[in-house]
């Protein structure tokens, strides 16, 4: 199946990498050095968590896009596609 979402993307105040989040999804939240890593990592974590709902036979919340989304200072939005048959044939060899 296929998803877009909007992920939220944060700058440590430190300096040390990046924290992401896709607020439509409940506790969907990950992190990297880099923003490369930082989004490749949260595509993942929203990916996952996904197609859990998929084989829990629940509805996947629905994507809000960028008018729902609530920011703080310095952080920025980038949509995200998700498709979770390839992800199930690359991440978890079915």
């Amino acid at each position: 199946m296929k998803y877009q979402y909007m992920a939220v993307i944060s700058p440590r105040p430190d300096g040390t990498g990046y924290d992401c989040s896709v607020p439509d999804i409940p506790h969907c939240v990950s992190s990297g050095a880099d923003l490369s890593e930082a989004l490749a990592m949260i595509r993942d974590a929203a990916a996952l968590v996904l197609v859990g709902y998929e084989d829990l036979g629940k509805q996947p919340p629905k994507a809000t896009g960028l008018a729902g989304i609530q920011m703080r200072e310095g952080c920025s939005t980038v949509s995200i596609e998700l498709d979770t048959v390839v992800y199930r044939r690359e991440n978890l060899h079915l």
